[in-house]
């Protein structure tokens, strides 16, 4: 039935038996039967009196309860990969370097090897650090389970465009409710790290009255661009000697200051060389 594709609509219960048995993304594929129509469904995953779970099962099953979420398949797959690991990218046996260096990094070296057999050179990203005296975390009290939290932050950090990173704002105030002033903070700061990461620079200091600048290098950003909007306004902007660009903010009072500095950091964004 399962197989088949069968769709029973007015279905709203599955019994899985044996649960720990079965890899992800079966229970994935049979807790889907269920729930296809407007009927609020239930799927009961059961484990044998006395089983002992293995540390893989228990991987599974919590990945299968953090994600319940409409367009969690993504997530749930990505697991499943960690879990099983990657294999050979050219062969047919699950194992491999990818288990050693994680999922992450082993993807970043394919990229800078496919490059380098391009003869094209490969763009390092950049981590940029901010610092802002304020509480920007998701508190224990608002994601209480500790690898949902970690899941979180990775997810932020990796968000590259702005529609992503309002994507998993959305998400996050749908599952956990209306967010906290401190979450509130770290979707702030999270959004003028997209910002200043185009600018390649690697480190801001938010301070009361200005904004302290570290570039990383000239690459990627027009800097001839970026030269003559700091000339235009030299009560805003100055570079130092050392090549930090300082911005004059006035006074700011943070978190609700945290806008305007985004608002500035606009005016830097020149585009890419």
């Amino acid at each position: 039935i399962i197989e088949s594709g069968l769709d029973i609509p007015t279905a709203n219960t599955i019994i899985i038996n044996n649960a720990d048995q079965l890899g992800l993304a079966q229970i994935y594929q049979l807790r889907g039967r269920v729930g296809r129509a407007k009927e609020k469904a239930y799927a009961y995953l059961l484990i044998s009196k006395g089983t002992t779970l293995t540390k893989d099962a228990q991987k599974r099953l919590k990945a299968l309860m953090d994600f319940t979420s409409l367009g969690a398949g993504l997530h749930l797959a990505m697991h499943d990969l960690q879990i099983r690991g990657g294999g050979n990218v050219l062969g047919f046996a699950q194992a491999g370097h990818i288990a050693a260096v994680g999922y992450e990094l082993y993807v970043k070296l394919i990229e800078r090897a496919v490059s380098e057999l391009k003869g094209e050179e490969f763009e390092e990203g950049i981590n940029p650090e901010i610092n802002v005296d304020i509480p920007a975390y998701l508190p224990g009290h608002y994601v209480m389970d500790t690898d949902v939290r970690l899941n979180l932050y990775r997810r932020l950090s990796a968000a590259a465009h702005a529609s992503e990173l309002q994507e998993l704002v959305e998400e996050v105030t749908d599952r956990f409710g209306p967010p906290p002033e401190e979450v509130q903070n770290l979707f702030a700061v999270m959004s003028i790290r997209l910002r200043i990461k185009d600018l390649r620079i690697v480190r801001l200091d938010i301070g009361s009255h200005a904004l302290t600048a570290t570039f990383l290098d000239g690459k990627g950003v027009d800097m001839e661009k970026l030269m003559a909007t700091v000339a235009s306004r030299p009560g805003k902007f100055r570079f130092t000697p050392q090549g930090k660009l300082i911005i004059n903010m006035g006074r700011l009072s943070f978190p609700q200051d945290l806008p305007v500095v985004e608002k500035t950091l606009k005016l830097l964004d020149t585009g890419r060389s």
